[in-house]
């Protein structure tokens, strides 16, 4: 694996160039001391996360992400707590696999959808049914209001 100096970032031995930041001769071949880009983290995750690394004795760095000014105003991907997690690039599959780990085991179980019937199905059944009952209702509100208009127009004979 190649180890790009400017960005921090791993890729593998055939790309002449950064993937991330498109440099060259920023690249050579990652030893095991190197504090490799792991992921963004937000504020919360950046705390249990690291509390894990911790724990498993695994060496990382977190580091703010810079905003500058010629960025958007308003970028939903981006938080101004949000941090960069580095981890050595000798133990992070180590790593990898403890996250994974800790979230799958803490993730809540997800109701799956039986076999017969595929969730998109039951999304254009339900769409459709919607869709029906409002131009029912429109139907009848639209007959409603002319029964309306013909009684105040017989009232005042129109």
């Amino acid at each position: 694996m190649l180890y790009c100096t400017k960005c921090k970032t791993v890729c593998e031995a055939k790309n002449t160039t950064c993937p991330n930041c498109k440099r060259s001769k920023s690249l050579r071949e990652a030893k095991d001391e190197d504090m490799v880009f792991f992921d963004r983290l937000g504020e919360v995750d950046a705390y249990e996360i690291s509390v894990l690394l911790e724990e498993n004795a695994i060496k990382y760095e977190l580091h703010d992400i810079p905003l500058s000014l010629s960025e958007s105003t308003y970028d939903a991907t981006k938080s101004r707590t949000d941090r960069n997690l580095y981890v050595e690039y000798r133990n992070i599959e180590n790593a990898r696999k403890i996250i994974n780990d800790y979230y799958f085991s803490t993730a809540p179980e997800i109701a799956e959808s039986p076999a017969d019937e595929k969730p998109e199905v039951k999304n254009i059944v339900s769409s459709s049914a919607f869709i029906i009952l409002f131009m029912v209702l429109v139907g009848i509100t639209v007959l409603f209001t002319d029964s309306i208009a013909n009684f105040i127009r017989s009232l005042f004979g129109f």
